[in-house]
């Protein structure tokens, strides 16, 4: 906790004000990613186990087809603080701007 009086660097209140995101932050990005997806670019596969508490996220530049299914970057994350913010930056980074 920060104390009355005490001014905080420009960096830290970045910090709080930009990266640490919630769950729901988190699940609305998911579906701005999902409707991004598209067969030959771009293709988003999200598999979320709520009984575990994790999230699988598959993204697929040159889209998804049996021929290039290998071409891909995946995450997989428990949903704790830390994962959270894994997942989330992980999709920010690869949607289109005008999505961001």
């Amino acid at each position: 906790m920060v104390q009355a009086g005490v001014r905080l660097p420009r960096m830290a209140l970045t910090f709080n004000l930009y990266i640490m995101k919630t769950i729901a932050e988190l699940f609305e990005l998911i579906g701005k990613a999902v409707n991004e997806n598209r067969s030959d670019y771009g293709t988003w596969f999200v598999n979320y186990s709520g009984h575990v508490n994790k999230l699988r996220l598959c993204y697929h530049l040159t889209g998804w087809s049996l021929e290039t299914c290998d071409v891909k970057d995946e995450l997989d994350v428990n949903l704790d603080e830390d994962g959270i913010q894994a997942a989330y930056w992980f999709i920010k980074t690869k949607l289109k701007k005008a999505n961001r």
